[in-house]
């Protein structure tokens, strides 16, 4: 499908018309490129008072946050990982946060340089595998979530769940020659033609649920969740993975990431029937604008049957993005521990799962 008329305005009159700093970020030197873009973009930020911090633990891109020393004033400079233009559509991801900061639920764009861009920062604490449990948290991110799925954005409203999974599957590596050691693992371990059957009989299986094809997040995992104490509410960040595409994925991949990413990653988080069943009556009542007690027990069985299905996609679609990411990645993380986790936790509750 071509972009919609929409989408080009939106490029043509927002995106084309951000600041553009020519200059690219050296990965080795992070807080020089961020220094020098901060200098372009916040020309008026005295050079003695800004200061920077770079945050850890990102498995895609380099981040850092400049901060004007004694103010308010925060940006983020957003650096893209090695290769990742395998893995997102850049181009789409500035159509998402641009229409995002006009919807209200983003943060502005600054400017973009050559490998990144300079945005906005979001008040809030990000959670940890606790806080994804609380019971008031919980409950505004399933309102959050429900409104989010609301919003439009313009483009192709194709859902790309598959067709997501059918690229990377097509740039997998067949081996790792220059790493003896992960070629061993990975040979081991690891059947493409296997993963690519399993992924035809999925997707027969999880197309014929008709889940709503909605604006979705894609990757909400614990990071990715703010909770802003102040105004007891939840913001979600870091919208680089969104697109259109089934409801119960998204959801569903938000529970996957009650697991949590630090060592060691634990599937028996994933939340049971009961805290699911609670989580979903209140995405449903805020969804359809109506209050908890009129949502039905059918509605709430219907919807946890499609989440726990899709579920099983979330293990399918980071396990496939960890083993491009062991392809090109030049972040120091073991994505090939983490895609073999990922698959192995898809195997064990495939049969499971498929039951509902």
């Amino acid at each position: 499908m071509k972009k919609t008329e929409s989408r080009n305005d939106l490029e043509r009159n927002v995106v084309a018309n951000l600041p553009f700093v020519d200059y690219t970020i050296d990965h080795s030197k992070l807080l020089e490129g961020a220094q020098f873009i901060i200098s372009q973009i916040k020309p008026y930020w005295p050079k003695e008072q800004t200061k920077f911090k770079q945050f850890h633990g990102g498995m895609t891109n380099k981040l850092m946050l400049c901060y004007l020393d004694g103010t308010e004033e925060k940006a983020l400079v957003r650096v893209y990982g090695h290769k990742t233009e395998y893995l997102i559509d850049r181009e789409q991801e500035m159509v998402n946060i641009c229409s995002l900061k006009k919807n209200n639920i983003g943060p502005e764009v600054f400017g973009r340089f050559q490998n990144g861009y300079c945005y906005g920062y979001l008040q809030g604490e990000p959670l940890d595998v606790e806080m994804m449990r609380d019971a008031h948290i919980s409950r505004l991110t399933a309102r959050k979530l429900a409104s989010w799925h609301q919003t439009h954005i313009p483009g192709d409203t194709t859902p790309m769940l598959f067709n997501t999974l059918e690229k990377w599957m097509s740039i997998i590596p067949e081996s790792f020659e220059d790493n003896p050691t992960k070629d061993k693992k990975y040979k081991e371990k690891f059947s493409l033609p296997q993963i690519r059957q399993e992924l035809q009989q999925l997707r027969t299986v999880l197309e014929g649920l008709n889940s709503p094809i909605v604006f979705s997040h894609n990757d909400l995992l614990c990071k990715n969740v703010l909770f802003h104490a102040e105004s007891d509410a939840v913001h979600f960040i870091d919208y680089e993975y969104a697109n259109y595409s089934y409801r119960g994925f998204d959801i569903g991949n938000h529970f996957c990431e009650f697991a949590g990413m630090d060592d060691p990653v634990d599937y028996g988080r994933y939340p049971g029937r009961a805290f699911q069943m609670v989580w979903l009556r209140q995405y449903i009542a805020g969804a359809q604008g109506i209050t908890d007690a009129e949502v039905t027990e059918q509605q709430v069985e219907a919807m946890y049957r499609e989440v726990n299905k899709f579920a099983l996609a979330a293990h399918f679609y980071w396990g496939s993005w960890a083993l491009v990411q062991a392809r090109f990645s030049d972040i120091d993380f073991d994505y090939l521990d983490y895609a073999l986790l990922r698959f192995a936790e898809y195997f064990r509750r495939k049969d499971e799962f498929l039951a509902l």
